[in-house]
């Protein structure tokens, strides 16, 4: 394995550490361990591969983050969000969102969404076009959207970590990990390909999206590598097929939100959505794939 095969591996490995832990402090000291590095070739390790000190990776996930937690439950208290994302007092947490989104928490939330939506994209760099997700565009998804609410069971898999840069990108992701659990007899009839998507495309860029490309299992083997194991619990949530890439995704999410959230007695809750693939993903682009898309939600 070549060095930065290596240093890849091990910085998605503090990264992961990094996501469990987010509402912690993570002292530099603690991610260079985890990599077992000392904290001057992790620091300069970690910026070569992310682009990010871990200092800037961790405060732009947590911002991030809870911006979106923002959204999903305008009346929690913005005090509740800075000590849910890792903050140590509301002023820390006020003076980093403001320094970040040029608005300050409370004024974030009392924007319309049109408003936050321009905000978060004038931060990213404008990757997507925002005119698509404003109110007057959601008319651009021609076919209704059939819901339903389900419980999931738990489900034990494995994944590689990627992002949502190329589409290129995820097809050899979702073949190295399914290589991987045919060549060690991991695979059943009940064996399942499918995506966690950690990070919302409309407040992160793309090529920073966080995307699992997963596959299930019966047990936990031994992983190694690029390879790691995640237990996802049981959790309610809505469904519906889609075809298409982000912008549609995006589209139809901003559609439940505004036209069927409000009336449901749910709300979306702050975890990975779930993207089961109906084509297989190998052999189909995946702006052609049907997906069964599960979106995480808990009662009001």
């Amino acid at each position: 394995m070549t060095n930065e095969k290596e240093n890849t591996i091990l910085i998605i490995k503090v990264k992961n550490y990094i996501q469990q832990n987010i509402n912690k402090k993570l002292p530099l000291e603690e991610l260079a361990k985890e990599a077992n590095y000392s904290t001057f070739h992790f620091q300069r390790i970690f910026k070569s591969v992310v682009g990010e000190t871990p200092k800037q990776y961790i405060k732009r996930v947590r911002l991030e983050n809870a911006s979106h937690f923002i959204t999903l439950k305008p009346s929690i208290s913005i005090l509740e969000v800075a000590f849910e994302f890792g903050f140590t007092s509301l002023e820390s947490f006020s003076r980093a969102f403001k320094n970040y989104y040029k608005v300050s928490p409370d004024g974030f939330r009392k924007s319309t969404e049109e408003q936050k939506t321009v905000i978060i994209q004038a931060k990213i760099n404008k990757t997507l076009d925002i005119n698509l997700y404003l109110s007057k565009s959601i008319t651009k998804i021609t076919e209704d959207m059939v819901i339903e609410i389900v419980k999931l069971p738990a489900k034990k898999s494995l994944y590689i970590s990627t992002t949502l840069k190329s589409p290129e990108t995820v097809t050899e992701s979702y073949r190295k990990i399914k290589q991987w659990t045919e060549v060690r007899d991991l695979t059943t009839s009940n064996t399942e390909l499918f995506g966690l998507l950690h990070d919302y495309p409309l407040y992160t860029s793309l090529d920073k999206c966080r995307f699992y490309t997963c596959i299930s299992v019966d047990a936990k083997p031994k992983v190694r590598g690029e390879i790691n194991y995640v237990e996802i619990p049981s959790r309610t949530y809505i469904s519906f097929k889609l075809k298409g890439g982000i912008t549609i995704l995006i589209q139809s999410i901003t559609k439940l939100n505004k036209h069927w959230l409000p009336e449901s007695g749910y709300e979306f809750a702050h975890f990975p959505a779930v993207l089961i693939p109906l084509d297989d993903p190998l052999t189909n682009h995946q702006h052609d794939i049907n997906y069964q898309v599960f979106i995480a939600i808990t009662p009001k």
